[in-house]
Order: C-alpha cells, then sequence, then structure tokens
C-alpha cells in the first residue's frame, strides 16, 4: 500500500470526510493496524479522521458510550475501573496479545472492517449496540441494522438493560484468530446471542429463558449451521457440536 500512496488528506469536518471517500481509491485512516497489515496497491489516498475522532470512554453501569477512535488498549484500561468483569477485557488481551497492537486497533476500525472474527464486534451484537453514523448527515442505527455506510463517530450500549453479559471464544491456541465466538445477555424475559468466527458472518439468535436448555442449544446450532463450513479446523459437524457446547455455557452463564 505504502509505494501507491499519493495523498494524505485531513479533512477539517466529517462532512468534508465523507465527500473526499467518493474517491475510489481512497480510504479512511485512524489506527492504521488493518491498513498496513493489508497493504493494498489500489489506495493511493488516505482520509486521516484522527483529528475528528473522539478518543474517550465514558462508562458507567447506565451508559457506555466509547469515541470511535478509542482504542482495546484504551478499554482495557478503562472499563475494569467500573466493570472489573466485563467479558470483552479477556478476549480484547487474548485476540490482540500485543499491547502496541492494541494501542493501535480503534473501536471504530474493528467494527467497519466487519470481521466476523472480531470479539469486539460480536460483543457488539450481542450488547446491540447503538452507531452515530456520519454521511451527509447524522444518525444513530444499532449495529445489528447498519448497512456498512457511513463513518462511524461514536458506539454506545446500556449495561443497565441488560440481566447480564456474557463472552466465550474459542481457537486453537488464545492468541489464534477464533474458530468460534458467541457472546450473549439476557434482556428481560430473553436471550439474546450472538455468533461469529470462522463464519460468513455474523448472526443474532433469541429464546426465551423459560424455554431455555440444552435442547434449544442444539436447535439454535442447527440453525445457524447453513454460516458453518468444513475447514482443516473442523468438519461442519464438529463446529456444529461446539456452538451448542458455546451456547450452553454462555446460557448458563447468564
Amino acid at each position: 500500500m505504502w509505494y501507491s500512496l499519493r495523498t494524505i488528506l485531513i479533512p477539517p469536518s466529517w462532512e468534508m470526510a465523507w465527500q473526499a471517500r467518493s474517491d475510489p481509491h481512497a480510504t479512511f485512516f485512524a489506527g492504521g493496524s488493518y491498513l498496513v497489515a493489508e497493504r493494498s496497491p489500489q489506495v493511493e489516498t488516505l482520509i486521516d479522521l484522527n483529528q475528528l475522532l473522539d478518543r474517550t470512554i465514558d462508562a458507567s453501569y447506565e451508559k457506555v458510550h466509547i469515541g470511535a477512535g478509542a482504542t482495546l488498549q484504551d478499554f482495557v484500561e478503562v472499563i475494569p475501573q467500573v466493570q472489573p468483569k466485563c467479558r470483552l477485557i479477556a478476549a480484547a488481551k487474548d485476540s490482540c496479545p500485543s499491547k502496541n497492537i492494541r494501542q493501535q486497533r480503534t473501536f471504530g476500525g474493528e467494527v467497519a472492517r466487519a470481521r466476523p472474527d472480531s470479539e469486539v464486534l460480536v460483543f457488539l451484537h450481542a450488547v446491540n449496540a447503538d452507531l452515530t453514523i456520519v454521511t451527509d448527515h447524522e444518525k444513530t442505527v444499532s449495529v445489528r441494522h447498519w448497512d456498512g455506510e457511513g463513518i462511524i463517530k461514536d458506539i454506545t450500549y446500556y449495561p443497565r438493560q441488560l440481566g447480564g453479559i456474557e463472552l466465550e471464544r474459542y481457537a486453537v491456541i488464545p492468541s489464534a484468530p477464533a474458530l468460534l465466538i458467541v457472546g450473549g445477555v439476557r434482556r428481560d424475559d430473553r436471550f439474546e446471542f450472538a455468533v461469529g468466527g470462522r463464519v460468513e458472518g455474523i448472526s443474532v439468535y433469541f429464546s426465551p429463558v423459560d424455554q431455555w436448555d440444552g435442547q434449544k442449544a442444539a436447535m439454535l446450532a442447527e440453525e445457524a449451521s447453513p454460516q458453518l463450513s468444513s475447514d482443516h479446523l473442523g468438519s461442519k459437524d464438529y463446529k456444529r457440536a461446539l456452538l451448542t457446547v458455546a451456547l450452553q455455557r454462555v446460557g448458563a452463564a447468564l
């Protein structure tokens, strides 16, 4: 990528940043870890958002507000002060063991990349976080319903509305990309599960609390099976069985 770069734009406003993205050879830049890894020769212009992005995290039991420029390391350092049992803390450390990389990997970037094996994105789907998005206007949309268009300005979720939050990840070794990630919350009288990992895309499933048991977990795993595929990490049947166990564990913890 770097040899193909010709221009770095530093837009003074969100509106100008969005207008600049009309260039098919331009891409947004904040933390930059994914750009370095990909080195796409198609990228000729970087649109530097750093001066626009909020990098703060305001957290309480009522509300967690994360500026899109906040990094995984910011989250690891700030959240334990108010939510020491937050399940994303350990997952962030396992999935990104390098503190230096966690200091570059932003929440906005994690959501924008839309990787199904992103622990951050599975967690945000589980809690059904709100995204503030900027295009030619500003709007708020659920992460579950965002179509990928626009610049992510900030992310918000509300722990008080949830009876519990849980996250399970399965990988060959802790630092390897996750084969399977299951996030879950209890919201009033139902469980909501987000399933990610080496799958086609993150999916969300629901179950009434009073109907939850091992059989229901197996039914949800079967429903999710079209997203699974056989590869060197295991057959489709193995992954479906693993997903059943993961759902059972998350449901039991909730």
